[in-house]
């Protein structure tokens, strides 16, 4: 069972990002995946036409990199607010961030980072009673500049992935 819920506003400055971690399975993609767009689903439009930031990043020492980006997958534009139905307790109209080009994954850990000055800006996300296997820690910010792994070892982000294993075919994951 898949629970969505509204949280606080998760992001709070862009020194300090919110980390999903993901896992490129080499089981299912032995030859890694390129990654064409996120849909992140907002409890609001940013303000004041503030931008918000993703990137892909690695895992250094199983904790996302603060310094380094995967190339050409950083994406900044501004948030628009997520439609959520609390009857079938699904979201929808996600803020689409589109790399420029796809971006190459061979198989291994990665971070999603997203980062905003707005501190208004909150993110659905979900919390399921089964693992998934795709996803690792989520991160939250502190503000003393670094983050902690939420307490709700279940709990994710609540995202779209577009990626294909070859330049040609797109396959959609929605969690």
């Amino acid at each position: 069972m898949v629970m969505l819920q509204r949280q606080p506003p998760l992001l709070i400055n862009s020194l300090n990002p919110l980390h999903q971690i993901f896992t490129v399975n080499p089981d299912n993609f032995q030859n890694g995946i390129f990654l064409t767009d996120v849909d992140l689903f907002f409890t609001e439009q940013t303000e004041d036409g503030t931008p918000v930031t993703v990137s892909i990043r690695p895992l250094v020492n199983g904790v996302p990199s603060k310094s380094i980006v995967i190339p050409f997958s950083e994406v900044t534009r501004q948030a628009s607010e997520a439609s959520y139905d609390p009857i079938t307790r699904t979201v929808s109209n996600g803020t689409k961030f589109t790399f420029s080009t796809p971006v190459y994954l061979p198989p291994g850990d990665y971070s999603l980072a997203v980062q905003t000055n707005d501190l208004s800006v909150g993110l659905y996300t979900n919390e399921t009673d089964v693992e998934q296997p795709e996803f690792g820690a989520f991160y939250l910010p502190e503000n003393n500049g670094n983050n902690v792994v939420s307490p709700s070892i279940r709990q994710s982000l609540e995202l779209t992935v577009a990626a294909t294993q070859s330049q040609r075919q797109e396959q959609v994951f929605h969690y």
